[in-house]
């Protein structure tokens, strides 16, 4: 069976990227006219049938949707995805529509996705994790309806709906009830504003915790906020070491995901630092592990399935009106009470 041809073929043999040949097929009007020349007949020579997007009039259904999701991240690992993908899935067949599954690289060139993309031939995308704003802009020329799924993206140019927690919201509720509960100096965790892995979700977390020291006109300590890359073990590890080798008393914390808070508990642990008994830990997401561990982590739920469905519905409704206004969806999350947390005397 001979094999489909792909805008990466006609990039190759056109001496082009693959940016500029989906730029060409569809219709962009910032071309050079003799490299839009050299693509089509490319194209034609290589025998390559554009694949159609379906009529987009308001009522017609999607027949197949992506779910794209950047992989390879221990800073949120599939106990977190799963069950966005689950909402995802139900939400989709409910609707008739066929949902298809692409894993990539965190760090996939903007190139190579669209010839991923192309290559799935789809009605619309859910684009899932912390694309960069360049790779999302180039899935965006693809002319598909897109959504985001806890991710946030500004842009002048052309808008984006977007679906996720309230990052900032549910850290700033975690603080005020430790607050609540006569903890004055608290450290955070992961905010990976300054790392070169930056994550909006975690940057929101952070500015959550940042909010709440303010509204409770409690001072931002450096030593407390512990802005590092919590993709790497190693460094949770020493980030530990370096805050209790700072002398700088703390009695809690709030870690920007699970995973995080379970590194952590482990490295104080190994340092003989008690939970709680020493020093409270709340984490955010709410995921499987943290009901298991001990002590059981007490932690921001995040609707996560919620996610997942609402985000194929804003799809649908993409789809119907592509020239409506850009929503961006916070979805409402809540503190789970377990055992890492005790007043503070």
């Amino acid at each position: 069976m001979q094999r489909s041809i792909t805008v990466k073929d006609i990039a190759q043999k056109a001496g082009v990227s693959i940016a500029t040949v989906s730029r060409v097929l569809n219709n962009h009007a910032n071309i050079n006219d003799g490299i839009r020349q050299r693509v089509l007949k490319v194209a034609e020579e290589l025998g390559y049938e554009k694949y159609e997007k379906p009529e987009r009039a308001r009522g017609k259904n999607l027949k197949e949707i992506a779910f794209v999701l950047t992989h390879g991240d221990v800073v949120t690992p599939d106990i977190f995805w799963m069950p966005i993908l689950q909402g995802a899935e139900t939400e989709a067949n409910k609707a008739r529509i066929r949902l298809t599954y692409q894993g990539v690289d965190a760090n996939i060139k903007p190139a190579l996705l669209i010839s991923k993309i192309q290559e799935l031939r789809t009605d619309g995308l859910l684009l899932v994790g912390p694309f960069t704003p360049e790779t999302v802009r180039a899935a965006q020329e693809i002319g598909l309806p897109c959504v985001l799924i806890d991710n946030y993206i500004r842009s002048r140019v052309k808008p984006i709906d977007a679906v996720l927690a309230d990052n900032a919201g549910g850290v700033k509720d975690a603080m005020e009830y430790l607050i609540s509960i006569g903890h004055r100096n608290i450290a955070f965790v992961g905010g990976h504003t300054t790392a070169s892995k930056y994550i909006y979700t975690f940057r929101q977390r952070q500015a959550g915790y940042l909010q709440a020291l303010q509204e409770a006109n409690l001072p931002i300590i450096d030593e407390l906020l512990l802005d590092i890359d919590v993709t790497s073990l190693e460094e949770i590890d020493e980030a530990c070491q370096r805050l209790l080798d700072s002398h700088r008393p703390f009695s809690a914390m709030v870690c920007a995901n699970d995973p995080t808070a379970s590194y952590m508990m482990r490295a104080l642990h190994k340092r003989n630092v008690r939970i709680p008994e020493d020093v409270s830990i709340i984490g955010f997401d709410d995921v499987a592990i943290a009901r298991h561990l001990t002590p059981a982590l007490t932690s921001v739920h995040v609707p996560t399935d919620a996610m997942g469905a609402l985000a194929v519905k804003r799809l649908i409704e993409r789809h119907s009106e592509p020239d409506g206004l850009a929503i961006t969806h916070l979805v409402d999350v809540h503190l789970v009470h377990r055992n890492s947390v005790i007043a503070h005397i």
